[in-house]
C-alpha cells in the first residue's frame, strides 16, 4: 500500500495528464492491488511509457516520499520485479534511484533495508552488483560516496566472502560474477577482520593469476605483508607468487632470500620467475646466464623433441642471427630451442632467459628472426580452409541456393551475391594457432618497429573473427621497445570496435604507464616516433662510400638529395665501392618510413583533434619539447591557434612558425614561460571578432588547418535544452546508407551494436578520457549492409565502459552535463552527416518503413 499522502500526490499528477477523476482513482487501485496482467493492461490504455517515466521523476521531487514508496510503485509499473530477480533491475530502475539521492541521500543499505521489506532476498541487491550481466554496478553504485557503501559490505563480508571462495552460486539467473566488482567492495572498507583477512591471504596466493591481484592490494592496505611473503618463498605452491608480489612492493630485503634459494632451485619455471623478480628489484642478473652451455642445452633439448609440433615453421628459413659482442653466428639451434621453449611455455610474455640470451643477438638479424616467427604463426593462424577454385565452386552452389529467397532476389543478382558470398568464403580459415601462441614469447623478446605494421595489418582485418589471437598480439606489442608499438597500443585502447580487444590494449597501456610513471597523456607526447628525423625533419642515408639526405616536405613527401645536393627520384642501386648490407638497409629504411609516416600522421591528427575536443592542457615546457620539437608534429602545430593560460583562463592566442617563435594575430611575437599551461582554442569559447580576426590570418598567411579549428559554427546549448538529454535537430534528414556510414566512418564514429536479424540503427563515438559516447540513430539497415534510404533520427550521450563487452545501463546523460566543446564538435559531426543527402524530408518515416 502506498502511503496517503504520497498518494494525493500522485493522483494530483495523474490529473494533469487530463485523465478524469475516477479514472485517476481506479487506475491507482489496480496498480496497488491489480495483478501483473491487469496492471500492464491499464498503462498501456492510460499512459504511454514516457508519462510513467515523467510521472515517476515529478514524484521523485516530492518532500514526503519515502523510497519504500518510490520502489512500490516501480514495481507497479512492471519496472523491476523482486519476485523474478530480475538482472536487469538497475538497467530500468537505476535511474529513478539516482534521482532520488539527489534529494534523499539514502546508502546502500537503506535500498536494501527496502528491497527486503518488500519481498526481496537478503543477497538479492548483492547478486546484481556483484553480476557482470547487470553491468551498472561498477560503473554506477560503486561510484556512490564511500560512506554510503561501507554499512551494506560490511554487513555482506561473509557472503562476500564465500562468492569469492566459491562456496555458494549465484542466484540471478545466468548470471556470471564479476569478482572485480567484489574486490572493488571489499576496498573501500577502512578495516577488516582478523579471520577475513587469513581467507583473503589465501585469495592474494592461491587464486587465479587475473584475480590475486585485487587480493593483495587490499592486504598491502590492511597489514605488513613482506615478512609473511619472504616466509611463503620456501612454500612451492606459493614461491612464484610471493616472489612476483615482492618484485611489486620493491621489497629489496627479500632480495638475500631470493638469491639463496635461486641457488639451489633446479625448476626452470621458478629459476625464470625467481630471476624476473631480481630483475624487477633492480639486481643485476646476467650471472644467472651462461652462454657456453646454451649449444648443449639446445642440442640435448631438440634431440628429445625435436621441431615436429611446429611442422608450419620453416626452420630452413630462419634469418641468420650474430651475437653482437664477438660478431659470430648464433648456431641455429640455439635459435630453434628458444623458440620451442616458448611455444612449452604457452604463453606470450617473454621469460627474462629469454630476453636475456635474445638481448646478446645484434639488433639487425634479431628483429629480423623475430619478424619470420611472427609472419610464420600469422600464416598459420590464416591458413585457408579452400583454394580459390574450392572456393568460388561453394559460392556458386550456395547463391543459386539463395536467390530463390526473396530478400536476396530483391537485394542481389546473382553474380553479386556468388561474389559476395566468394570473398567471404575466401576469409575463412582452416583452423586457428592459438594453441601454439607461445612462440610469440620469442617473437616478443625480438621484434622491433617493422613489425608493428605486421600486427595492426592482422588486427585490422581480423578483429571481428579472431579476437583471442588478437590479444595475444596486444600482449606481443607490449614488449616492442619501440615508440611505434606504444602509439599503436594507444590507438586501439581509446577506440577500436571490438570491446574486449579495446580492454585489452588499456591493461597494456596502463602497465607500460606504471612503469615509466607517466599519464596517459605523457605516454602518448613523449612516444610520437620520429623515424630517426631530427628537428630540421632530415636524415642521412649512408651507403659506406657515399651518403644521401632525405628530407620531408611541407607535404610531408620524401626529398631525396645526393652528396652535391642533387635531388634524386629514389635511392640508387649498389656500386663495387658501397657496403651490400647498408645499402639494404638504406632502401628498407625508406620503404618502410613512407607505410608508417602516413599511419603516424594519421594519429598525431586524431590526437590533436581529441585535445581541441577534451581542450586538454600542456604544461608549454612539455608542448616545447614533444609537440613543437618534433619533426612531424611541428609542421601540424603551426597550422593552428593555441591559447595562453592565466589562472585557467585564456590570457593570449598565438600560431607557432616555422622559425621557432610565437605569433599572435597582429604579427607581433608571443612570449610564453615554460611553467605556464597552454591547449588548443576553439571558437566557443572565443568572442566572434577573435574569431574572424584569426581567420583572416589564416587565409592571409594561406595557411591549410591539419583540422578543422574554424570553420564549423559552434553550437551552445540554449537553457531551454539543459534539461534534456538528446537532440532531434536533425531528425528526417534523408540520405543513402552508404552516405551515412562513409561520413561517419571518417568523422570517427563506429556502427554500433547489431540486434537480432542483422539490424543496426546507430553510429557511436567514444571519448574514453571523459568515459562517454556520442551516439547517433537513424532508421536503420541491416547486414550484410545494402544500398537504401534511411533517414537521422536523434543524437545524446551516453556513458561508455570501455572493459566490458555489456553495455545494459545506457541511461541517455543530460546534455547540460556533457562538456560543452564536445557537445558542440558533435552536433557539427552530425550537421555534417546530415549535409550529405537530400535534406529533411516531412514524410521521412514513411519512406524509411518506420510508420
Amino acid at each position: 500500500m502506498l502511503s496517503d499522502k504520497f498518494k494525493d500526490y500522485f493522483l494530483e499528477i495523474l490529473r494533469a495528464k487530463k485523465l478524469e477523476p475516477v479514472t485517476c482513482r481506479s487506475l491507482l487501485r489496480i496498480l496497488e492491488h491489480g495483478s501483473s496482467k491487469q496492471r500492464e493492461a491499464v498503462l498501456v490504455k492510460h499512459l504511454y511509457w514516457n508519462d510513467i517515466r515523467d510521472v515517476v521523476l515529478q514524484l521523485i521531487s516530492h518532500p514526503d516520499l519515502k523510497l519504500i514508496d518510490l520502489l512500490k510503485l516501480l514495481i507497479m509499473a512492471n519496472v523491476f520485479s523482486i519476485s523474478e530477480q530480475n538482472p536487469y533491475f538497475f538497467f530500468n530502475a537505476e535511474e529513478y534511484i539516482r534521482e532520488f539521492r539527489n534529494h534523499s541521500r539514502i546508502s546502500l543499505q537503506d535500498l536494501s533495508d527496502a528491497l527486503e521489506e518488500l519481498g526481496g532476498s537478503s543477497a538479492f541487491l548483492a547478486m546484481l552488483i556483484f553480476s557482470k550481466h547487470t553491468g551498472w554496478s561498477k560503473y554506477n553504485v560503486l561510484k556512490w560516496e564511500k560512506e554510503a557503501l561501507q554499512s551494506y559490505f560490511f554487513n555482506k563480508l561473509d557472503y562476500i566472502f564465500e562468492l569469492l571462495e566459491g562456496k555458494v552460486s549465484h542466484e540471478v539467473w545466468y548470471a556470471e560474477l564479476d569478482k572485480a566488482s567484489m574486490y572493488k567492495a571489499l576496498e573501500l572498507l577502512p578495516s577488516l577482520p582478523e579471520n577475513f583477512l587469513s581467507r583473503l591471504w589465501t585469495l592474494a596466493l592461491l587464486s587465479s593469476k587475473n584475480e590475486r591481484i585485487f587480493a593483495q592490494k587490499i592486504l598491502d592496505l590492511h597489514t605488513e605483508t613482506v615478512p609473511r611473503l619472504i616466509a611463503e618463498l620456501q612454500n612451492k605452491r606459493t614461491v612464484l607468487v610471493a616472489a612476483d608480489w615482492l618484485a611489486r612492493l620493491g621489497a629489496e630485503e627479500s632480495i638475500h632470500s631470493i638469491k639463496t634459494l635461486l641457488q639451489k632451485e633446479k625448476s626452470e619455471t621458478v629459476r625464470d620467475g625467481l630471476i624476473r623478480a631480481l630483475e624487477k628489484l633492480g639486481e643485476p642478473i646476467d650471472s644467472y646466464f651462461n652462454r657456453s652451455d646454451l649449444l648443449e642445452e639446445a642440442r640435448k633439448g631438440l634431440s628429445v623433441d625435436g621441431t615436429k609440433k611446429l611442422w608450419w615453421m620453416d626452420f630452413d628459413k630462419l634469418p641468420e642471427v650474430y651475437w653482437q659482442d664477438s660478431g659470430e653466428i648464433v648456431p641455429k639451434d640455439v635459435i630453434k630451442w628458444l623458440i620451442m621453449k616458448s611455444f612449452k611455455q604457452k604463453s606470450v610474455e617473454p621469460s627474462p632467459t629469454l630476453r636475456r640470451y635474445t638481448s646478446y643477438f645484434r639488433k639487425t638479424e634479431k628483429e629480423k628472426v623475430g619478424k619470420f616467427v611472427l609472419e610464420s604463426w600469422i600464416a598459420k593462424d590464416t591458413m585457408p580452409a579452400y583454394t580459390y577454385e574450392e572456393a568460388l565452386e561453394k559460392a556458386r552452389q550456395d547463391a543459386t541456393t539463395m536467390i530463390n529467397y526473396s530478400y536476396y532476389s530483391a537485394n542481389f543478382t546473382l553474380e553479386a551475391l556468388t561474389e559476395r558470398l566468394l570473398q567471404s568464403m575466401l576469409k575463412e580459415c582452416a583452423g586457428s594457432a592459438t594453441s601454439e601462441k607461445g612462440v610469440l614469447a620469442f617473437a616478443a623478446a625480438c621484434c622491433g618497429a617493422s613489425s608493428v605494421a605486421v600486427v595492426a595489418q592482422y588486427i585490422k582485418e581480423w578483429y571481428g573473427f579472431r579476437v583471442a589471437q588478437c590479444k595475444a598480439l596486444i600482449q606481443l606489442l607490449y614488449w616492442i621497445d619501440d615508440s611505434s608499438s606504444i602509439q599503436l597500443l594507444l590507438s586501439i585502447s581509446s577506440s577500436f570496435r571490438t570491446k574486449s580487444i579495446q580492454a585489452e590494449a588499456s591493461k597494456y597501456i596502463g602497465l607500460l604507464m606504471e612503469a615509466k610513471g607517466w599519464s596517459r597523456d605523457e605516454l602518448a607526447d613523449r612516444s610520437i616516433p620520429t623515424l630517426g628525423f631530427d628537428k630540421a625533419s632530415a636524415i642521412v642515408l649512408d651507403y659506406g662510400s657515399r651518403q644521401f639526405t632525405v628530407k620531408l616536405n611541407s607535404d610531408f613527401n620524401f626529398i631525396l638529395t645526393d652528396s652535391d645536393g642533387k635531388v634524386i627520384k629514389s635511392l640508387p642501386n649498389a656500386r663495387k665501392s658501397d657496403y651490400t648490407q647498408k645499402v639494404d638497409e638504406a632502401k628498407k629504411w625508406l620503404s618502410q618510413s613512407k607505410k608508417q609516416l602516413k599511419e603516424i600522421l594519421k594519429l598525431q591528427r586524431d590526437r590533436l583533434y581529441e585535445g581541441l575536443c577534451y581542450q586538454r592542457e600542456w604544461l608549454y615546457e612539455d608542448w616545447w619539447n614533444y609537440l613543437y620539437q618534433h619533426p612531424f608534429v611541428s609542421q601540424y602545430c603551426q597550422t593552428l591557434i593555441w591559447t595562453v593560460l592565466e589562472n585557467g583562463e585564456p590570457k593570449d592566442y598565438f600560431r607557432p612558425l616555422d622559425d621557432g617563435s610565437l605569433t599572435d594575430v597582429n604579427d607581433n611575437e608571443v612570449k610564453v614561460a615554460f611553467d605556464r599551461k597552454v591547449k588548443l582554442a576553439h571558437p566557443l569559447l572565443m568572442s566572434d571578432s577573435e574569431v574572424e580576426a584569426w581567420q583572416r590570418h589564416l587565409a592571409d598567411y594561406e595557411v591549410v588547418q591539419v583540422i578543422e579549428q574554424f570553420l564549423k559554427k559552434p553550437y551552445k546549448l540554449s537553457e531551454k535544452k539543459k534539461t534534456i538529454r538528446e537532440l532531434d535537430d536533425f531528425q528526417g534528414y534523408m540520405l543513402d546508407a552508404f552516405q551515412l556510414r562513409g561520413r561517419a566512418t571518417k568523422l570517427g564514429y563506429l556502427r554500433g551494436s547489431v540486434e537480432d536479424g542483422g539490424w543496426f540503427n546507430h553510429y557511436k563515438k567514444a571519448f574514453v578520457a571523459l568515459g562517454i559516447e556520442a551516439v547517433v540513430e537513424f532508421t536503420g539497415n541491416i547486414l550484410p549492409e545494402v544500398s537504401r534510404q534511411v533517414a537521422i533520427k536523434t543524437f545524446y550521450f551516453i556513458e561508455h565502459f570501455p572493459d566490458t563487452t555489456y553495455n545494459l545501463h545506457n541511461e541517455k546523460i543530460y546534455l547540460k552535463e556533457i562538456p560543452p566543446v564536445i557537445l558542440s564538435e558533435v552536433y557539427n559531426d552530425v550537421r555534417s552527416i546530415a549535409s550529405q543527402g537530400s535534406g529533411y524530408d516531412p514524410e521521412w518515416e514513411k519512406k524509411t518503413g518506420m510508420s
